[in-house]
């Protein structure tokens, strides 16, 4: 099964110049990506479909709600490209 590749702009923080570099990162069940006001969290990955929960960023240093979220089912591509064109940032697993 060939898994679907996002590139990613990482930061490299090892050279004296901070320079951006892409990296290739697959989309994978439980993936959190972090975007301006918002965050999506993949919750499978078919062969061409992604179902993911898209939910409002909470504020930092308060508790978590849990809100009531629908699943959403996408195509792959669709979802790339969203997370591309809104600079996501995919969050650090806890």
């Amino acid at each position: 099964m060939a898994k679907v590749r996002l590139s990613v702009g990482v930061i490299n923080h090892s050279s004296p110049k901070t320079q951006k570099t892409q990296t290739v990162v697959p989309l994978e069940k439980g993936q959190i990506w972090m975007l301006q006001n918002r965050s999506l969290e993949v919750v499978h990955v078919g062969k061409l479909l992604v179902q993911f929960r898209l939910t409002k960023a909470q504020a930092a240093g308060l508790p978590i709600r849990r809100t009531r979220v629908g699943s959403q089912l996408e195509s792959i591509s669709k979802v790339t490209t969203f997370l591309q064109t809104n600079k996501a940032v995919l969050a650090p697993v806890a």
